[in-house]
Parts: C-alpha cells; sequence; structure tokens
C-alpha cells in the first residue's frame, strides 16, 4: 500500500550468491484497535547507522518503507511471515497483523490472526563488525538466504525518426556509436522490430498502452495545441505504463519529447509521471532562441541554455541519481535526430568530412545522441545498479524520407510510410544477469511488445495487451513466433505483414511483396497473386473490425505520393 511522502523500495535486490547469515533483531508488539486509523511516522534513513522506522495501522493492512544499499536480501522468516528487505546497517519492514492475505510486490504472504504491530529492527552481521550499532540488545538469531531480483530499474530510451545505419549495432560505419552498440553487445539485438504506427503520437501511445493505438482512437498524431481539446493520451486509462508503475511503488520520470498532448489535461504529471523535464509537442529546436518550444521542469516552464540532447542527457543522469535507492522507471525520450537538423560544432567535428552538410548534421546528432546514452549508462555503473536495471533502446519510427536519408536506412521510404522504411525500427535490450548477452533475435517484434515486457519484469501482470514479454521469449527455448501477423492502419491506408507477405492498401492501390527475398520492398507482386491479396484483404478486414474510428482527423499533403504508378495517401 503506498502512501503519500514515502515510496516503497525495491521488494527484492540484486542477485548475490546463496548465503546464511545471522541476523540479531529487537521485536516490538504492541495491539492495535481496528477502528484506528492508519498513521504513518518514519524516520528518515540516513547512510551509515540502523534507522528505526514506526507504523501504526488496522488489521489486514500492510505497510512497507525500505531503505537499502547493496547486497539487498529478501526472504520470509518463520514466525513472523514477512517480507524483509535489509542490507548493512539499513533497515527493514513493518507489518500489522491480522487474518487473511495480502500482496506486497506479487508475493503472497499470509498474515498472522494475531491483530499486532511487529516491528523488526535488523543488522547484517559478519560484514563489518566494527560498524554494528550498539543499540541492539536482547538479540535472537535468524537465518536468511539471498533470492534474485524481481523489481528491476526501467530506463527506455526512444529516438525520433532514427535509422538503421547511423548505428554500428546494425552496421552502420559512418560513424561510431559506442554506448548504443555496448546495449546489444551486453543483451539482445532484435533484427525484425516494428513501431506500431510510422509516425511519433500514436506509436508512443502505442508504448505506454500495451495496444494498437488504433483500439482508442489515437491514429494521428495530436498536433497542433489548437485543435480538438480531445487529443492526447488523456483517455481516462488507468493502466498507462507509468501510472501502473507507480501504483507499485515505482519513481516515474520522463525526460525529453512527450507528443501525448499539449493540452494541460495531458501533461505527463497527470498520466503517472512523477517528474518531467522536456517538452509536450511534437517538436522543438534544439538551441535556445527561435523554434524552440517552452521547456518544462514538472509544470514550470525554464530557461535551458544548453543542447537539448545534452539537456536530456544531464537530466535523465541526475534522475537516475536521485533515485538509486528506489526502483524507478525512467522515460528518455530524445527529440533527435527529427527536424531541424542542429548541432553543435564539436559533435558535427566528429563526422565524417561528406559534401551533404545535411547529412552531416544528421550524424552528429546521433552522436551526440550516443554521448547522452553514454552518460546514462555510465550512472547506472556509478550508482551500483547496472545488474538491476533492464535498459531498452529504439525509435518510435524510420527515418523522415528525403535527400539523404537512403544512404542511412536500408528499407525503402520513411516516415509516415507504411513500407518497412516507416516502420522498421531499431531495437536493443540489456539487463545483465537476466537475459542473454551478445543474443540476436530474427523474429517478428513490435514496440507494442515494450508494455508486457516491462511490466512482467515489475512482476505487474497487465489486464489487457497486444504485446508479448519480450523478457520470457528471448529466455524460453525455442519459443513460438511473438507475432506472426502484424496490422497497420492510416485511413484510409493499411498493411498487413503475415509471416514474409507483406500487403499494403491505399484506397484502391495494392502493393504486395515477398520479404524473404525483397527487403527493400521494390518488386509488387499484387496483379500476379490475387489469391493470397484476397486472403491478407480478408485478415485486416477482420482486424479492423476490433478497431475504433479516429479520435480526431489527420494531416495530408495536398496531392498523393506516387509509388510504382499508383497513388499512396499519407495521413499522419
Amino acid at each position: 500500500m503506498r502512501q503519500d511522502g514515502c515510496r516503497a523500495d525495491r521488494a527484492t535486490g540484486s542477485s548475490i550468491s546463496w548465503l546464511t547469515t545471522a541476523l540479531l533483531a529487537v521485536l516490538t508488539v504492541a495491539a492495535v484497535a481496528e477502528s484506528q486509523a492508519p498513521v504513518l511516522s518514519v524516520n528518515r534513513p540516513t547512510p551509515g547507522r540502523l534507522i528505526k522506522t514506526e507504523i501504526t495501522g488496522q488489521p489486514n493492512e500492510r505497510f512497507v518503507l525500505f531503505y537499502a544499499h547493496p547486497p539487498r536480501i529478501a526472504t520470509t522468516i518463520a514466525g513472523l511471515n514477512g517480507l524483509l528487505e535489509i542490507a548493512p546497517w539499513k533497515l527493514v519492514y513493518y507489518t500489522v497483523g491480522g487474518t487473511g492475505a495480502t500482496s506486497l510486490w506479487r508475493k503472497r504472504l499470509p498474515l498472522p490472526d494475531d491483530p499486532a504491530i511487529v516491528g523488526l529492527k535488523l543488522e547484517l552481521q559478519g560484514v563489518a563488525a566494527d560498524r554494528s550499532p550498539p543499540e541492539l540488545t536482547n538479540a535472537v538469531s535468524l537465518e536468511v538466504a539471498a533470492g534474485p531480483p524481481t523489481s528491476p530499474n526501467i530506463v527506455m530510451i526512444m529516438l525520433d525518426d532514427s535509422a538503421f545505419l547511423t548505428l554500428g549495432a546494425y552496421g552502420g560505419t559512418l560513424i561510431q556509436t559506442p554506448n548504443i552498440d555496448a546495449i546489444a553487445s551486453a543483451g539482445v539485438r532484435f533484427d525484425t522490430a516494428y513501431a506500431p504506427t510510422p509516425i511519433c503520437g500514436p506509436t508512443r501511445a502505442a508504448v505506454l498502452s500495451g495496444l494498437q493505438p488504433q483500439r482508442f482512437g489515437f491514429e494521428f498524431n495530436c498536433d497542433p495545441t489548437s485543435r480538438s481539446q480531445v487529443q492526447g493520451l488523456g483517455l481516462d486509462r488507468p493502466d498507462t505504463l507509468p501510472k501502473l508503475l507507480s501504483d507499485a511503488g515505482y519513481a516515474t520520470g520522463i525526460v525529453g519529447k512527450w507528443h501525448l498532448g499539449a493540452n494541460s489535461q495531458f501533461h505527463p504529471l497527470h498520466q503517472g509521471f512523477d517528474r518531467f523535464f522536456g517538452f509536450q509537442p511534437g517538436e522543438s529546436a534544439y538551441f535556445p532562441g527561435p523554434g524552440q518550444v517552452p521547456i518544462q521542469r514538472d509544470f514550470a516552464v525554464v530557461q535551458e541554455p544548453n543542447y537539448l540532447t545534452d539537456a536530456f542527457g544531464r537530466e535523465s543522469v541526475q534522475f537516475i541519481a536521485d533515485h538509486a535507492q528506489t526502483p524507478f522507471f525512467l522515460f528518455t525520450s530524445f527529440n533527435a535526430p527529427h527536424w531541424p537538423l542542429q548541432a553543435p560544432s564539436r559533435y558535427v567535428a566528429r563526422t565524417p568530412s561528406i559534401p551533404d552538410y545535411y547529412m552531416r548534421l544528421h550524424l552528429a546528432m546521433m552522436v551526440a545522441v550516443d554521448d547522452a546514452i553514454g552518460t546514462i549508462l555510465n550512472e547506472l555503473k556509478a550508482q551500483g545498479i547496472e545488474n538491476e536495471t533492464l535498459v531498452i533502446f529504439t525509435s518510435d519510427n524510420g527515418p523522415q524520407f528525403g535527400g539523404f536519408v537512403y544512404k542511412i536506412n536500408p528499407f525503402r521510404w520513411g516516415k509516415a510510410f507504411l513500407y518497412d522504411g516507416g516502420t522498421r525500427v531499431p531495437l536493443l535490450m540489456r539487463w545483465p544477469g537476466s537475459i542473454p548477452a551478445a543474443k540476436v533475435v530474427a523474429d517478428t517484434v513490435s514496440l507494442v511488445d515494450l508494455y508486457p515486457t516491462i511490466l512482467g519484469a515489475a512482476g505487474i501482470t497487465p489486464s489487457a495487451t497486444d504485446g508479448v514479454d519480450l523478457v520470457a521469449h528471448v529466455n524460453a527455448t525455442n519459443p513460438p513466433p511473438p507475432h506472426p501477423t502484424l496490422y497497420w492502419r492510416e485511413s484510409p491506408t493499411r498493411a498487413i505483414r503475415d509471416g514474409n507477405w507483406k500487403l499494403i492498401q491505399s484506397g484502391t492501390s495494392l502493393w504486395l511483396y515477398d520479404l524473404s527475398v525483397d527487403k527493400r520492398e521494390q518488386t509488387n507482386l499484387a496483379t500476379t497473386n490475387p489469391t493470397l491479396v484476397a486472403t491478407l484483404q480478408q485478415k485486416l478486414d477482420a482486424w479492423e473490425a476490433t478497431l475504433v474510428a479516429p479520435s480526431w482527423p489527420g494531416n495530408s499533403p495536398k496531392d498523393p505520393t506516387v509509388i510504382d504508378g499508383l497513388p499512396y495517401t499519407i495521413v499522419y
């Protein structure tokens, strides 16, 4: 049970070798009247000494306050029926007795029938005896065994309009991205990952809701502010990723681009996040001055003098430092390398000297992103929580099409198109000790999968999702494909990938590709495979029957794009 002003630390900590150790404990028991209202009184933890915490409450209620440094140990002590979190010189846990059962961090433990407060003061012995607190007397000896972590930190890093060949992990050689590449080498690289839409806002809505965004009307971007007041994620959803994690005791923060509603009622702090540093609209200039939208710290507009990518790295590091002793969810949502193409000269100097100035700016923006990600990874290591943190790296969609983009993306077309150039995205995942290192997964996956993946890591079972837990998938032996079929819709254009067959339909225009031999979607096979086209259209029809109409209209260019002689309507 969560109380204002305090937050439960992780229920279990880092995995350490199995051990038993003697613990000193002082037990205090006091009767509690059933009518007494719960009261929480806490002496805030201070490093270097054992802390006493007092709590009272009604029968059948459980309160918990954790403060610990590695190593952390979780256990159930016979006769006390409590889940304890301890570390050298730190405390601990209190529970209120009563009949029935309760749940803490997804572990169900019976409570004793005696309606009493059980207070524990514990010290881990045998580590540094000269630092043993002197106040523990009348001690009893208990044995504790270490267990594996169940409540990791989560850092989700999302780029904006990223391309594959700017990343060393995906074969890019134009620039060096050692920090992004390190996530892949220490974890899993997904080679066939798709965004649920080829545009920014709906993809973010899908990731935070675990559903295809067309299921709840978020089919198009929600810009600008002057449009409808219904535009945004503010759809009274109680089960968004930050809300569920916050309810489970996580500190939640977002740094960077929001793009899920620029009106005040859709602010990140109204959607389950505790902290926000960034901007609400869909794009911003990177330097102070013309084109830069208001930068906010929580609800307050602030003056940010630094290049935004650097600032977002700095704020991400600060969030980690502030919450290193609690389970946290950090969503670092870079707006790079989204337009406008802007970068400080120090990053441009680290790119190859090529004649295409705009391409060089794009590459410089990616150098800056990699540096910022490096500061995040370094902070996790400095805080000693690297192995307790699930790190996810991805992009919201493909790169904005035009000019140099074909040189940095191996797929056709780009952002706003339902071709793979618009929907295929990089996806890397690292969680040392909990998922394999240097593993490559060829199975088709979706960014919708991040919702059940993150909740599963936190021990939370989602009520409904279109996704699959990727941690479970990569740890399984010969698992079935997560998504044999994937669907997209940007009315009136829609698409389906069924196995290696990809059908795109825009009005009456049809394109059919065999991705097993045509990765760049160059050869349209629709006219020679009418039966297969009809079958895929039937599957699309059945999927569309489960969707709702868009909650607001999209934007569309005046004239359609002509692809292989056929008109394609872009709506975003």
